[in-house]
């Protein structure tokens, strides 16, 4: 779409993120349409798509050029500054999902009927999948990689089944929701395994009642030359590969696990271990600096210092140990998750003298990690705010649940902040 808009004459911009890195697509929007507002005749009205009150300065600004602004944004994803605060916008919102039903189009049954390929086709291979991987469910991520690496006959390099499958079914997820008959479609709960920030699959299991084996009448020429070069042998020589999500997913369905051998892991340091007599006075003195431990004191004296250290911290890497095989429950990580919540935010009001508005606490809770990363019940990318935020909806809402917090309207603030108040203060 944007490829057509560019050959249409139109100004885009097309950028790629590096990493985690920004693209600054705020402050490059925000520049273009000041620029063009100052332009004669460059436009009449700036539509701008977007929720973020970052724009609100623009908007206003690109208002007194004497163009006209209006707003399109999704109401569950639109900030209440853009809507209800006056001098803004030209218009009423444009809200999308009152167009969805326009711009989304039931799927075209003539298109799959012209097909070479019958759904029968893709049920086979997505079945044969799962069957060949001996595990209750598997990944999407590792059925999505297996229908890419399978090529169709007589095209070229880049068209494989997943891509054929997406043209008719607009995506694997639409395709197996489409097929209930043959397979059942597993989301996650909130706080079972992810392998990370941006892990948004699910897992696919074959229906109790399907006949997987039900073949249709006859297969079309290209579904019998593909057939003929089918096997399922990678799924076994390279088993570890083929279901790598399935596979950690199924062994450990609460946190992320370094697979190691038990040997490895339960070897002690070798400063843990070593026999110390053998050490001069000097060496003894040395050891006990890297330890901070006194360093005064005759041969004997260090060496029991030492031995004693040794016992401290071979107890504390077995206490450590024995918490790493048994995770608490998960309750208690809600518990701690609420609790250190509150303390975040109380330690911040009480920083402040026992009164802060809401965007400084917001602010404060983006800066810290959030208590999944730091009780390691889930990814460590989220903040505080971002956790907040997932659990309660809003910092409102999560004040509004606190003996010992009270929130009050900011009345003169016009970005519907408010204070937040220790009780009793």
């Amino acid at each position: 779409m944007f490829e057509d808009m560019k050959a249409a004459n139109y100004d885009v911009h097309m950028m790629q993120t590096v990493g985690r890195g920004e693209k600054c697509v705020d402050i490059q929007l925000a520049v273009e349409m000041l620029h063009f507002a100052t332009v004669p005749h460059a436009y009449d009205i700036a539509l701008l798509l977007t929720g973020d009150k970052d724009f609100m300065p623009a908007m206003i600004r690109t208002r007194q050029k004497g163009r006209k602004v209006g707003l399109v944004s999704m109401r569950k994803g639109c900030n209440r500054a853009l809507y209800e605060t006056a001098g803004v916008k030209d218009f009423d919102v444009c809200w999308m999902e009152e167009f969805i039903d326009e711009w989304v189009k039931p799927r075209n049954v003539q298109s799959e009927e012209r097909s070479l390929y019958s759904t029968a086709f893709f049920v086979r291979i997505v079945a044969d999948f799962i069957v060949h991987s001996n595990l209750p469910q598997v990944s999407s991520r590792d059925l999505g990689r297996y229908l890419k690496f399978l090529g169709l006959p007589g095209s070229d390099a880049q068209n494989s089944v997943l891509k054929e499958l997406k043209t008719l079914y607009g995506g694997l997820s639409q395709f197996l929701a489409s097929q209930i008959r043959y397979f059942i479609m597993h989301y996650r709960e909130q706080g079972t395994f992810k392998e990370d920030s941006s892990d948004n699959s699910y897992f696919v299991s074959l229906n109790p009642d399907a006949d997987t084996n039900a073949r249709p009448p006859f297969w079309s020429g290209p579904e019998q030359e593909f057939f003929r070069q089918y096997t399922t042998d990678i799924l076994e020589e390279q088993r570890l590969k083929a279901y790598h999500h399935s596979l950690m997913a199924n062994h450990s369905p609460m946190r992320n696990m370094e697979i190691q051998p038990h040997e490895k892991r339960s070897k002690l340091p070798e400063d843990l271990t070593r026999d110390y007599s053998v050490l001069t006075v000097n060496d003894l003195k040395a050891r006990c600096r890297e330890r901070n431990l006194p360093v005064s004191g005759v041969k004997a004296q260090l060496l029991e210092r030492i031995k004693q250290d040794n016992e401290k911290q071979i107890a504390r890497l077995a206490e450590e140990k024995r918490r790493d095989r048994s995770p608490p429950p998960r309750s208690s990580s809600v518990v701690s998750s609420f609790d250190y919540l509150h303390d975040l935010v109380v330690e911040y009001v009480k920083a402040r003298g026992g009164e802060a508005t809401s965007r400084d606490v917001g602010r404060y809770l983006a800066a810290n990690r959030g208590s999944k990363a730091k009780f390691g019940a889930y990814d460590d990318g989220m903040t505080a705010l971002q956790e907040l935020k997932e659990r309660f909806g809003s910092l409102l809402s999560f004040v509004a649940v606190q003996s010992d917090l009270i929130a009050t309207k900011a009345e003169e603030t016009h970005d519907h902040s408010f204070f937040i108040t220790l009780k009793g203060r």
